[in-house]
């Protein structure tokens, strides 16, 4: 029987295959037949996969070896994203370590990307029990921790159940995380204008965090605390969200002040539902 072609998000998921394995090949790159028997395509569904891949200048043939590889353009989306994370981690570096030494406790800085989380800044304050919950580099679903809460909330409904149906496959590693229990989070940093840890950091920790936004209401990163539980009562979380939000609007200042601007997908900038929710964030 013939093989299907496929279409929508089967193709777009064959031809993120056909990159992965380019990816892990390297500069010797790959030929035709090798992809075809790596990942069980037909060569003219490999070949059609491959050509849209070059038109879009994400991968390039070798006219030698005819082997493929990946195109310098995917390598310059890398890297700017590499370059947008460090003049993020610049832009923020004294408002995070200021932040930790207001608290006295850990204060990070975690960025979006994509359907996952990655941690870009971590300091810890003067209080002698340390709570190292996450460290600079981590990756996290999207979600995952009140960072990740707090970035999810900032978003349109439509991509935050996108989200959710990607991540729940990764959940059972985060037990008792569960997807309603995620949604529940949402929907309460959406009322009370800050996200909590939502139960991944256990019992004793607390973590509470706020997004950060663009100047058109795109989430992109997150500043946190996360602390032993006795740190941050109930009566105290006003004051340490304070604390937080002053220093996210000094973020959030310099960023307006130097042009910062990262490049997103249009549907997150036009989330005026959300944006109303989050405005007194």
């Amino acid at each position: 029987m013939a093989e299907r072609e496929p279409t929508g998000t089967q193709g777009l998921d064959r031809g993120i295959d056909i990159l992965r394995s380019l990816v892990r090949a390297g500069a010797p790159g790959v030929r035709l037949i090798d992809l075809q028997r790596e990942l069980g395509l037909t060569r003219p569904t490999a070949h059609r996969l491959l050509l849209s891949l070059i038109r879009n200048r994400f991968v390039e043939q070798d006219p030698r070896t005819r082997r493929y590889c990946v195109a310098r353009e995917l390598l310059t989306i890398g890297w700017s994203m590499l370059a947008w994370e460090a003049d993020l981690r610049s832009l923020s570096d004294g408002d995070v370590a200021g932040l930790a030494n207001d608290v006295g406790d850990s204060a990070h800085l975690v960025a979006r990307s994509g359907f996952e989380t990655v941690c870009l800044h971590r300091y810890v304050g003067s209080y002698p029990i340390k709570v190292m919950t996450v460290d600079v580099g981590d990756r996290r679903p999207l979600g995952i921790g009140a960072s990740g809460i707090a970035l999810l909330a900032a978003l349109p409904d439509v991509e935050v159940q996108d989200t959710l149906r990607v991540i729940e496959p990764r959940l059972e590693s985060y037990s008792p995380i569960t997807i309603d229990k995620i949604s529940e989070q949402v929907a309460a940093c959406r009322e009370k204008g800050y996200a909590t840890s939502g139960g991944y950091l256990g019992q004793r920790l607390v973590g509470l965090a706020v997004p950060i936004l663009t100047s058109s209401g795109v989430p992109i990163a997150a500043l946190s605390v996360a602390a032993v539980a006795d740190r941050i009562p109930p009566e105290r979380i006003p004051t340490v969200v304070g604390l937080i939000k002053k220093r996210r609007d000094s973020i959030s200042a310099l960023m307006q002040r130097t042009g910062f601007t990262i490049e997103t997908d249009p549907r997150a900038a036009s989330q005026n539902n959300t944006n109303e929710r989050l405005e007194n964030v």
